[in-house]
């Protein structure tokens, strides 16, 4: 059996110098996502990816869903600072998986 994976990370710095690590949002660590499909259902995870990303193509930046969709502003009070339209967002982003 095939499967089919996709792996991105969040910011991280590619440029080490002293700007990099004395600015307000340096990190000196990252979070990586992989997930994974068997092949055969590629068409259908693709299917409901790309009408997600449809839906939200107005948050893209340079024609990607980047780091930046996702605002600080939003978690400055933790789930608090969350307003229904950021919720339904990040809960959309489930509605394009397969399980089982």
């Amino acid at each position: 059996m095939k499967y089919v994976f996709f792996y991105d990370e969040t910011e991280h710095s590619r440029k080490i110098n002293y700007k990099t690590v004395t600015a307000n949002n340096y990190c000196d660590n990252f979070m990586t996502g992989i997930v994974g499909w068997k092949a055969e259902e590629n068409d259908c995870v693709s299917d409901r990816y790309l009408a997600f990303e449809s839906k939200y193509a107005y948050r893209k930046k340079d024609g990607e869903l980047k780091s930046h969709t996702m605002k600080t502003k939003d978690f400055s009070l933790g789930f608090a600072s969350l307003n229904n339209h950021t919720i339904e967002f990040y809960g959309g982003c489930k509605k394009f998986c397969v399980y089982g």
